[in-house]
């Protein structure tokens, strides 16, 4: 009876290790592609960042990142990250892009909203964080 007490005990143990594990692996993946996603805005690859992007939204966002073509993109401060990663498998960061558009030099500002979510993801055959959102409209 003890011992199988200690079996039950060790085997709650590790799935509980195991799944904090994968939590903590599918949060890392998340700060990754919003840094990857927001790095790519600022060097001004917007058709790259598109890879990023929900399939379903892909030819919108391909839309409006070449509307942007003439924006630059002088930096960006991620202002928050709201998240229901373990509850939902969705999160958003709210990001200020600070930009000009030539030949102007006078300096904008966007708060773009970007919701995220845990999807699976056809091509690469396994779930991915992708973005739900389009490119914000640079005025």
């Amino acid at each position: 009876m003890k011992i199988g007490f200690i079996t039950l005990s060790i085997i709650i143990l590790l799935s509980s290790c195991a799944s904090s594990k994968a939590l903590t692996e599918v949060r890392d993946d998340f700060d990754r592609r919003v840094r990857e996603y927001n790095n790519l805005l600022s060097s001004e690859k917007f058709e790259q960042a598109g890879s990023l992007v929900v399939e379903s939204h892909r030819g919108d966002f391909n839309t409006r990142a070449n509307a942007a073509r003439n924006v630059q993109v002088i930096d960006y401060q991620i202002l928050s990250i709201t998240d229901e990663i373990q509850e939902k498998g969705a999160a958003t960061a709210n990001v200020q892009i600070n930009y000009t558009i030539p030949p102007s030099s006078e300096i904008k500002t966007v708060v773009d909203s970007q919701n995220w979510s845990y999807v699976y993801v056809k091509e690469d055959g396994r779930k991915r964080w992708c973005l739900m959102t389009l490119l914000p409209e640079f005025k």
